[in-house]
């Protein structure tokens, strides 16, 4: 089930697999990272604070294993929010950027 998101769906259900797939005992970091499918344009940086803000939404939720995803996303997207914004301020500065590695 999670093998077949590949980018092209609009908006990976992410709370609808949690509710599905966390109880199975599916790691909900693995169903978190779904949304690093898509697409996005401008700052790296923003469009993973778009997603930290939408898992930090799912926080609200009454679902655990809604929450468990979103505590797991909120971990993943804030490091990678970091190093993003990271490469964009030496990019500004210094012409470059360094390697991301998840």
């Amino acid at each position: 089930m999670l093998a077949s998101y590949d980018g092209t769906q609009p908006d990976v259900p992410v709370e609808e697999l949690a509710k599905i797939l966390v109880p199975r005992s599916i790691d909900p970091a693995r169903i978190a990272v779904l949304r690093f499918w898509g697409q996005y344009s401008g700052n790296l940086s923003s469009w993973y604070q778009s997603i930290i803000d939408s898992f930090t939404a799912m926080l609200q939720k009454d679902n655990p294993s809604v929450r468990s995803v979103a505590t797991a996303g909120i971990k993943l997207f804030t490091r990678q929010r970091d190093q993003a914004a990271l490469n964009e301020r030496l990019q500004r500065i210094r012409g470059y950027e360094l390697a991301v590695y998840p």
